[in-house]
């Protein structure tokens, strides 16, 4: 029989379970029930493995429920509680006392989950040991305290105990930002087992941590920063150029080590982020993944125009994120390029010289040309002021679900023209939208424009939607409700 662990104190509670799901709630009064009848075949051990308490009130800190709800953990359950989730309330007053319980002093050895969501403890009065943690996850750090918070060195020290350590979340944790000034340079942690590395929120702490870690390229790196919240710099970009990834190599070697990357604007799995930057090793293992976060409170033409302007700064500063020249394989776009200009792209091409797969994929509102006019310097084209760009190792480009305009199409006619000795190797795809109402394109001349692409060796294709359907499908891949999208029959 496994036991219930209830905040309010331990209770014999018989429940049915599988062993992987033991939980405790410690929202309600405890239950005692009567336990089955014992024979003389069996003995029953209570064992209690996953444990939880929400802390709603600031009394539960006061008057010592939490600290008797630790006490009965350590006493009682040392040796078999696995996870231990602390919700602690949003309030003034200290809660010093459970992280200098002997909770924290590698009390419980089966201990390999740990999940702290609230204040953090006042500086110096952490004397967290997790020899054997695997998973620690910091949530919801709270600035009233911020002045008597753990400094960047307590904390650092803090986390360099669990030498076990695999995965480490930190959310919203805002005061370990500086290093006092009597220190000449950051404290070095090495996390030999870390296979993943969450930071959320505070893009301003990405540097001051990753300047104190240790871990190895397999690692998995996921960063995420708030773009538009009165709480986090006003610029979510701002704050990210203030960290320079190069000084970090020898950090997080995955930078300079990402074979193909994917940058992406546009929400396919609806998830809330406005810009997502993700590097891969591939089958090497190891990832890094940046995140810009959206509220979704902003109207829908200030959001598009929000996702263009990440897009073209990710494309600038893409080099910057992951120097490895000699790495690059893939790069994936996902979005509205028509902010990203020739320049840019150009610059792209010169950064990864030995890019094999190029893949730009629309959503049907945006001008691809600056792209389509950069690839003529892909086959060592020259003219007057531009630098030759080689990719020698290149063997697919795909443009998929940009709109079909006069101004795309001049674009690939003269790029396809101009390059110097088109590559029989290299594989060019090319599909395009365009809406059924709009006259400025007549079907005459869509047939035209493919059969020249073709007589190219372009895959190309035009696929025709209505203007509704554009404009919903659009919508939907912004994240805005469909029931919101209009459209003027008489325009």
């Amino acid at each position: 029989m496994h036991m219930f662990l209830d905040a309010c104190g331990f209770s014999p509670l018989p429940i049915t379970r599988t062993p992987s799901t033991s939980y405790v709630s410690g929202a309600r009064k405890p239950y005692f029930a009567p336990p089955p009848p014992a024979t003389q075949h069996t003995t029953l051990i209570p064992t209690i493995t996953n444990a939880r308490y929400p802390c709603h009130s600031p009394d539960d800190l006061v008057n010592g429920r939490m600290t008797t709800f630790l006490d009965n953990a350590v006493n009682a359950h040392s040796h078999t509680l696995e996870e231990l989730e602390l919700v602690l309330p949003h309030t003034n007053i200290d809660p010093s006392p459970v992280y200098t319980h002997a909770l924290c002093t590698n009390r419980i050895p089966a201990l390999c989950s740990l999940r702290i969501w609230g204040f953090f403890p006042a500086s110096a009065t952490m004397s967290l040991s997790f020899r054997h943690l695997r998973h620690l996850s910091l949530r919801n750090f709270y600035r009233s305290l911020e002045d008597t918070l753990m400094s960047l060195e307590e904390f650092v020290g803090a986390i360099s105990t669990c030498v076990e350590l695999e995965e480490l979340e930190v959310q919203r944790y805002h005061p370990a930002l500086t290093v006092s000034e009597e220190t000449l340079q950051s404290p070095i942690v090495t996390l030999p087992k870390l296979r993943k590395l969450t930071v959320a929120d505070v893009p301003e702490f990405f540097p001051r941590l990753f300047s104190c870690l240790r871990v190895l390229p397999t690692v998995d790196v996921h960063l995420v920063a708030l773009f538009h919240d009165p709480e986090y710099p006003r610029d979510g970009l701002e704050a990210f150029e203030t960290f320079d990834l190069e000084r970090h190599k020898e950090c997080l070697p995955i930078l300079d080590e990402v074979t193909e990357v994917t940058v992406a604007t546009m929400n396919t799995n609806q998830e809330d982020y406005g810009l997502r930057i993700a590097g891969s090793r591939g089958e090497e293992g190891g990832s890094f993944l940046y995140d810009i976060r959206t509220t979704g409170s902003i109207e829908l033409m200030e959001d598009v125009m929000h996702r263009c302007r990440l897009l073209e700064w990710a494309i600038q500063r893409l080099s910057k994120i992951f120097p490895g020249k000699g790495c690059m394989r893939r790069f994936k776009g996902i979005g509205d390029f028509r902010d990203v200009k020739e320049p840019s792209w150009v610059a792209l091409f010169q950064a990864y010289p030995l890019l094999e797969h190029l893949e730009v994929e629309g959503w049907g509102v945006n001008d691809a040309s600056g792209l389509i006019f950069a690839l003529r310097w892909l086959d060592n084209a020259r003219e007057p002021g531009i630098v030759d760009v080689v990719c020698s190792k290149l063997k697919s480009i795909s443009i998929s679900g940009v709109l079909y305009t006069p101004e795309l199409m001049s674009a690939a006619r003269d790029t396809l023209m101009r390059r110097a000795k088109p590559s029989t190797q290299l594989a060019l795809q090319l599909h395009m939208l365009a809406c059924d109402d709009a006259a400025a394109y007549p079907s005459d001349a869509r047939d035209d424009d493919i059969e020249f692409l073709r007589k190219q060796g372009v895959d190309a294709a035009i696929r025709v939607e209505s203007l509704l359907d554009h404009l919903t499908r659009v919508a939907l891949q912004c994240g805005v409700p469909v029931e919101s999208v209009e459209c003027d029959n008489e325009s």
